[in-house]
C-alpha cells in the first residue's frame, strides 16, 4: 500500500501492546501509537492524525466504544477495529451498531493472530482512503466545472491560463505548476506576470523534455520519478514526480512535486478535464478576439440593439454617423432613421425572427446630411437576452449612380422620341419643299425648306443640351446668384426686356449648368411675353433661405399646365421646342433641388428653385 499506516492502539495492557506494535511492524508498513489509558487517547485524537484505530473493549472505567465515540467525533470515516479477549456476539454487535469497521478477537499470542490483524487494518484503510479520494475526486470535479463559469469571463489567453493556474492550486492541490505555450521555437511560461521560486525562466526548445513530447502527442504523461527519466529536463533538482497535460495545441500544464510518485490517476484526470475547460476558453476568446477585429475593422457600421438603445457599436457607426460611441449610447438609436422610413424599418426589423433581413433606408447624421444606408438585420442573444444584431453600410454613392443611370436612360429615350418624331416632321417638310421647288422653281419652298432645316438645328442643340446638362453635379463651387444671372442675360436676345435682382445669395452649384438654366429661364419670360409690352424679369433669393426664384410680369402659364410645362416637348408657342423648361428641370435635378412653376405677385411666370444648399460669402 501506497505510505505508511499511521495507527493508534489502544490497550490497557502495556506488554500486549508492545507486542502487537512488533508483530504488525513485520507484517506491514505501519507507524503505530500505543496507549494505555482513555484520557490518553483522547488525547492523542485531538493531537493527531491515524489512518485507524485498534482499541481493546475493557479499558478499566471506559470501554472501547467510549473511544469509538470519541473517534466518530473526529472523524467518522476513520477505520475502527475493535481488537478484544473479551469475545461475544452482543459487544460484536454493539460496536458495528456503534460505528466500528471491524472486530477481532485476541488469540493467544499466536503471529497469525496479528497477520490476520495487519490485513483486517491495510484492507479497512484502503477501502477508507479509496472512499475518501473518490469523495475527493467528486469535489474536485464539481469545482473544476464551478470554475468553468471564471473561464467564461476571461477575455485575453493570459486571464485563461492565470485561472488555469489558480484552479490547478486551489482545487487539485498542486504545489508547484506551471503553464508552458511556444513562442516561436520555445516554449515560454504564461501568464507572463507569473511569479514563483521555481518558475522555468529560460524556456524549453519545442522538441524538449517531457513539455515537447506532450504538445507534440497530444497525450498526457505522469511521470514517477524525473530525474529516473530518459525525457525529463526538469528545472531544478527537487522536482522528483511530474505531470504534463496538453491545452489543446496551444499550450501544456505542467505540475511537480519533490515527492517521488506524488501523482495518481485522479490527478491525471483532473488536470485533464481542468486543460479541457482552459482549452474551450483559449478556443473562444480566439474566435472573439478574431471576430472583434473583423468588427472593429469592417467598413460597414456593425452594432447590437436591445429596444430602443444601442448595447454595442464599433467605431465605423460613429463615423457613419457623425456622432461620438457615448452619444450613441445614450440616444435614441431611432431618430438616426429619417422619419419618412423609420415606421419601416421598425416593422421590418420584427420580421428577423424568421431569419436575417436586409433593406435599404435613409439616415440622418449629426449634421443634418441624408444618407442612404442597407441595413441588415438579425436576431440574437445578447448578454442573456433577446437583441438585434445590424450591420449598416452607405449606398448614397451607389443611389446616385443607380439615380444618375435612370436620368440617362431617359434622357436616351427623350432623343429617341426627338429622333422618331420631332425630328421627322421638319425633315419631311424639308424634303417636301425641295422637291417642291425642283418641279416649280418656286422660291418660297426654298425658304420652307430652310424654316425646316433652321428647326432641325434647334431641336438638335437642345437635345444635346437636355442630355449632357442632366449628369449630376459632384463638385459644386460657392456662387452669387446676381454674378450668373447678369452673365446670363447677356447671352439672350432681350429686345428691349428689363433685367433686375431683387437680393443676392451664394449657393453651391456648378456655375455653367446655372448659367444655363438662367438662360433658358429669360428665354422663356422673354417668348412667352406680352407683345404689346416688354417684359420685366427679376432674380431673387427666397425668403426661407432654401433657394432662388426667377419671375416676370408676363400673361404666365396657366394652372392647368404649370405641372407639365417642364416636361420635354410641352410647349405654348407655335415657335418652341418644348425643351427649354425640360432642360431648366434637368438642371435642378442634377443639383437635388426641386423646381416648381406658380405665379408672380404681377400675374406673371415665377419659377422656384428649392432644397438650395447656401455656400457661405468668402468673407465670412
Amino acid at each position: 500500500m501506497q505510505g505508511g499506516i499511521r495507527v493508534l492502539h489502544v490497550d490497557d495492557d502495556d506488554q500486549f501492546g508492545e507486542l502487537t506494535a512488533s508483530f504488525l511492524d513485520r507484517f506491514g508498513a505501519f507507524d503505530v501509537r500505543t496507549h494505555q489509558r482513555y484520557e490518553d487517547a483522547v488525547d492523542a485524537v485531538d493531537a493527531e492524525s491515524f489512518d485507524c484505530v485498534v482499541c481493546d473493549y475493557d479499558l478499566g472505567e471506559y470501554d472501547g466504544l467510549d473511544v469509538l465515540d470519541v473517534v466518530r467525533d473526529d472523524d467518522p470515516d476513520v477505520p475502527f477495529v475493535l481488537f478484544t479477549a473479551k469475545g461475544s456476539e452482543r459487544v460484536a454487535s454493539d460496536a458495528i451498531a456503534a460505528g466500528a469497521t471491524d472486530y477481532l478477537q485476541k488469540g493467544s499470542g499466536d503471529p497469525s493472530q496479528f497477520e490476520l490483524l495487519a490485513n483486517r487494518i491495510e484492507s479497512a484503510v484502503s477501502e477508507a482512503r479509496t472512499r475518501a479520494r473518490l469523495q475527493e475526486s467528486r469535489e474536485r470535479v464539481r469545482r473544476l466545472h464551478a470554475v468553468a463559469r471564471e473561464f467564461e469571463t476571461c477575455t485575453t489567453d493570459e486571464d485563461v491560463y492565470r485561472t488555469t493556474l489558480d484552479a490547478a492550486e486551489d482545487i487539485l492541490d498542486f504545489e508547484w505548476v506551471f503553464v508552458l505555450a511556444p513562442v516561436g521555437d520555445r516554449f515560454e511560461t504564461r501568464p507572463r506576470d507569473r511569479e514563483g521560486e521555481y518558475l522555468p525562466t529560460e524556456g524549453f526548445g519545442l522538441d524538449e523534455g517531457v513539455v515537447g513530447e506532450t504538445l507534440r502527442t497530444g497525450d498526457a504523461a505522469r511521470i514517477e520519478d524525473l530525474q529516473a527519466s530518459s525525457v525529463a529536463k526538469p528545472s531544478n533538482d527537487a522536482f522528483r514526480a511530474g505531470l504534463s497535460v496538453p491545452v489543446g495545441d496551444k499550450a501544456v500544464l505542467q505540475a511537480v512535486s519533490d515527492e517521488p510518485g506524488a501523482f495518481d490517476e485522479y490527478d491525471r484526470e483532473h488536470a485533464e478535464l481542468l486543460a479541457s475547460h482552459a482549452t474551450a476558453a483559449l478556443d473562444r476568446v480566439e474566435s472573439e478576439q478574431l471576430y472583434r477585429t473583423l468588427v472593429e475593422q469592417s467598413h460597414d457600421g456593425i452594432y447590437v440593439y436591445q429596444g430602443s438603445s444601442f448595447a454595442f457599436v464599433n467605431d465605423r457607426v460613429g463615423e457613419l454617423t457623425g456622432y461620438s460611441t457615448r452619444e450613441l449610447y445614450e440616444m435614441d438609436l431611432w431618430t438616426l432613421i429619417h422619419e419618412d422610413d423609420r415606421e419601416y424599418v421598425k416593422e421590418t426589423a420584427r420580421t428577423a425572427d424568421e431569419g436575417p433581413i436586409v433593406r435599404e433606408a435613409r439616415m440622418v447624421r449629426a449634421d443634418g446630411e441624408v444618407r442612404h444606408m442597407a441595413l441588415s438585420t438579425a436576431k440574437i442573444t445578447y448578454d442573456g437576452e433577446p437583441a438585434f444584431m445590424g450591420a449598416a453600410r452607405d449606398i448614397t454613392d451607389r443611389k446616385r449612380r443607380e439615380t444618375e443611370l435612370k436620368r440617362t436612360n431617359e434622357r436616351l429615350e427623350q432623343f429617341a422620341n426627338v429622333v422618331s418624331h420631332d425630328l421627322k416632321n421638319p425633315l419631311a417638310v424639308a424634303e417636301g419643299s425641295l422637291e417642291m421647288a425642283r418641279e416649280t422653281g418656286d422660291g418660297v419652298h426654298f425658304e420652307n425648306a430652310s424654316d425646316a432645316l433652321q428647326r432641325m438645328s434647334t431641336l438638335i442643340t437642345d437635345v444635346l443640351a437636355l442630355a449632357r446638362e442632366g449628369s449630376a453635379v459632384v463638385d459644386p463651387d460657392g456662387v452669387f446668384l446676381s454674378a450668373v444671372a447678369s452673365a446670363a442675360w447677356t447671352n439672350v436676345e432681350t429686345g428691349d426686356a428689363t433685367f433686375t435682382v431683387a437680393d443676392d445669395a451664394r449657393i453651391h452649384a456648378d456655375e455653367r449648368r446655372l448659367q444655363r438654366l438662367f438662360e433658358n429661364l429669360f428665354r422663356n419670360s422673354v417668348e412667352h411675353g406680352a407683345s404689346d409690352d416688354a417684359v420685366s424679369v427679376t432674380v431673387g433669393a427666397l425668403p426661407d433661405e432654401d433657394g432662388f426664384y426667377v419671375a416676370d410680369d408676363g400673361p404666365g402659364i396657366p394652372e392647368d399646365d404649370r405641372g407639365s410645362v417642364f416636361e420635354s416637348g410641352v410647349t405654348t408657342s407655335d415657335d418652341g421646342t418644348g425643351f427649354g423648361l425640360a432642360i431648366v428641370a434637368e438642371i435642378a435635378d442634377a443639383h437635388d433641388w426641386s423646381v416648381e412653376a406658380t405665379e408672380s405677385a404681377e400675374g406673371g411666370a415665377r419659377i422656384e428653385l428649392r432644397e438650395v444648399e447656401a455656400a457661405p460669402n468668402a468673407t465670412q
